[in-house]
């Protein structure tokens, strides 16, 4: 109770006897406060007594205020709570005629200050106490004392029942403390766990998303093995490729024009060229390699795609195809161009593999005006040649189509897809200045419509597609070195024909020291890349010590670089790099061009 000693009380009385009214004014005075204490202690012993000999210094401060109606009680009651200066304790006369009396004034109080503690008053034995305790709620905020009462007992209860009133406002406020207390606790333990949660989430989405690079790791790992590999199958094919092609030119040249083995021969080069480019295709879908734009009729391309997946297509799947092109010429990679259609077919097939169903790929001109913006909003005005694969197969949801074209996204289970089809037809045709619109709703199948560029200038493309001779040499001497005989023998006879001597070696090394020994014999050195004992550009580094200004030619089965040769062919000056298997005319005007220009030098 010490916190309470200087604690101001403020007590209000109603009673009807004015004499009532002095007489509690009189107690409850300051400068009675000594007498009633000491009063208290001479007198029985009571609860309220008890605790002012526990505090013996305790000495209240009262404010009083006094009334004779309970009417007017009630109305102080309720501007002390407004003005926020509310009684601890009310002292209520039983009788006080002729407003209500002290029950219900004390039922009123109690509704307006839930928290007073009210003492009855009463001079007469006729209300018992459980009457007033049922009709004046809560019984623990109420006491009766019987008329005539000791001044000292006045005191007692306005002293223990102040101290109670502030004990309780202080618990009150402590309570409304430590509720606040809890509550910021709480909530910031509340953001505390759900700062973790989020912390958690975001370890789990770096987790998924680690597993998602280890998959693609282990991807790019077997895309780099499946490189290695098919660079190393690149090359031999190649290597049978050349011999293929070369003795077949060889043999038209054999051949008079009008005579019907030419044809055969030319289907012969036709389909070793093929074979070039499906060679081509295993290495642009393990590695990334240099398109190679140039004018060409995709009408060929589009047919021969579309009869070699009509025959590796089961007889559930029926396909159609329609053709209403009347110009092809486009400026691009056939190969690059071969893969979309490959690409895009086997995925209508897989759309519709379980059940059978129907594939159409057509091929037609249009033209898009300025006039069918709303149809066609990315596409700028001119003529292109739209490529169309539709099926009826399962379809995809819109949240499948904004995804299909992100690298290594697959609705496929998982080792059954790679996710990068798709992604490398959306490359291959931005590449190629081109568009790709998709429609598709589920149950409905799927339109991929592609949207090549016209090659407008028709007169170079033509140009570009005519048949040229071959230019023929002075008798020049070529050093030709290469590890296959094949190779070797069918180069030297195309280079003799058209007017070279030529020297072939299959040994690098033998090469090297024939050369050593008559450098000026030579006027140009053509090397293949691969070889056992000195590669390529290992012989031409010797070589070159030996007579620097000699031209060099590389010839490779490799389509990229292999172990960075570009990069050190560059360093070394070589003339020229290219790419197995060579037609004549390619390897003819290569050598014209280089030893043309060194005599023109």
């Amino acid at each position: 109770m010490d916190v309470f000693r200087c604690e101001r009380v403020r007590i209000i009385a109603a009673d009807d006897d004015e004499i009532s009214l002095l007489l509690y004014r009189h107690i409850l005075s300051e400068k009675n406060k000594k007498i009633n204490c000491r009063s208290a202690r001479k007198g029985p012993r009571s609860t309220g007594e008890e605790i002012l000999k526990s505090s013996p210094e305790f000495s209240p401060s009262f404010e009083l205020v006094t009334c004779t109606q309970g009417n007017k009680a009630v109305e102080n009651v309720k501007r002390a709570n407004a003005e926020n200066r509310p009684f601890a304790v009310a002292f209520l006369d039983v009788h006080m005629p002729p407003g209500p009396d002290g029950l219900k004034t004390a039922e009123m109080i109690r509704e307006a200050d839930p928290h007073i503690e009210i003492v009855i008053v009463t001079g007469h034995a006729d209300i018992h106490p459980r009457q007033m305790a049922s009709r004046i709620q809560p019984a623990n905020k109420l006491l009766y004392i019987q008329k005539p009462f000791h001044q000292y007992e006045i005191f007692q209860f306005a002293s223990s029942l102040g101290a109670k009133w502030h004990m309780e406002c202080k618990l009150e406020q402590f309570h409304d403390k430590l509720e606040n207390e809890i509550e910021e606790r709480t909530c910031a333990l509340r953001d505390a766990n759900e700062s973790l949660r989020k912390y958690i989430a975001d370890l789990e989405e770096l987790e998924k998303k680690k597993k998602e690079l280890e998959i693609r790791l282990q991807h790019s790992h077997r895309m780099e093995a499946i490189g290695t590999l098919s660079g190393g199958i690149a090359h031999d094919f190649n290597n049978i490729l050349f011999p293929l092609i070369g003795y077949t030119e060889l043999a038209k040249t054999y051949v008079p024009a009008d005579n019907p083995a030419q044809e055969k021969l030319n289907e012969v080069i036709q389909a070793a060229n093929r074979a070039k480019n499906l060679v081509g295709q295993i290495l642009t879908f393990s590695r990334k390699t240099e398109e190679k734009m140039q004018p060409f009729n995709l009408l060929p391309i589009f047919k021969e795609t579309i009869k070699l997946l009509k025959s590796s297509f089961p007889s559930t799947i029926r396909f159609h195809q329609n053709i209403e092109l009347q110009d092809g010429l486009v400026n691009g990679d056939p190969s690059k161009i071969q893969q979309i259609l490959m690409n895009l077919c086997t995925n209508a097939y897989q759309s519709v593999e379980e059940e059978g169903g129907d594939i159409e790929v057509t091929l037609t001109n249009i033209r898009i005006h300025e006039k069918d913006y709303i149809l066609y909003p990315d596409i700028e005005p001119g003529s292109f040649i739209k490529l169309e694969v539709i099926d009826n197969g399962c379809g995809m949801d819109r949240k499948t189509l904004r995804k299909i074209f992100d690298p290594y996204f697959t609705t496929k289970p998982e080792g059954e897809g790679t996710g990068l089809g798709l992604s490398i037809v959306h490359g291959i045709v931005k590449n190629h200045g081109g568009h790709i619109h998709v429609y598709s709703e589920p149950g409905h199948g799927t339109r991929f419509s592609i949207y090549l560029p016209l090659l407008e200038s028709r007169k170079k493309a033509e140009e570009s597609l005519l048949i040229e001779e071959p230019p023929f040499g002075n008798g020049e001497s070529i050093l030709l070195v290469d590890d296959e005989i094949p190779v070797l023998r069918v180069e030297k006879e195309a280079l003799e024909n058209l007017g070279y001597r030529v020297t072939i070696m299959q040994d690098s090394e033998e090469a090297l020291s024939l050369f050593g020994k008559a450098p000026q014999n030579f006027d140009l050195l053509i090397t293949d890349l691969t070889m056992p004992k000195l590669d390529g550009i290992a012989l031409t580094q010797e070589i070159l010590k030996i007579r620097p200004e000699l031209p060099v030619i590389l010839c490779t089965g490799f389509s990229e670089s292999k172990n960075g040769f570009k990069k050190r062919a560059e360093a070394l000056n070589i003339a020229k790099i290219l790419n197995k298997p060579l037609r004549n005319l390619e390897m003819a005007k290569s050598i014209r061009g280089i030893i043309g220009a060194k005599i023109g030098a």
